[in-house]
């Protein structure tokens, strides 16, 4: 599995603010793209197990 700490999360401080932000907000979606796809073939498991 991967880790759950992003490169973006230490981002340098000399990068602008805007930039920043646009890519924790990338790194975030990112993530929850990734725990979304998760549940989904979890819950597609489970429907296929129980036929």
């Amino acid at each position: 599995m991967a880790p759950s700490a992003s490169p973006f999360s230490k981002s340098p401080s000399s990068a602008p603010r805007s930039a920043q932000g646009d890519a924790r907000l990338a790194a975030g979606l990112n993530k929850y793209a990734g725990y979304f796809a998760r549940g989904v073939t979890a819950l597609l498991t489970g429907y296929l197990a129980s036929r």
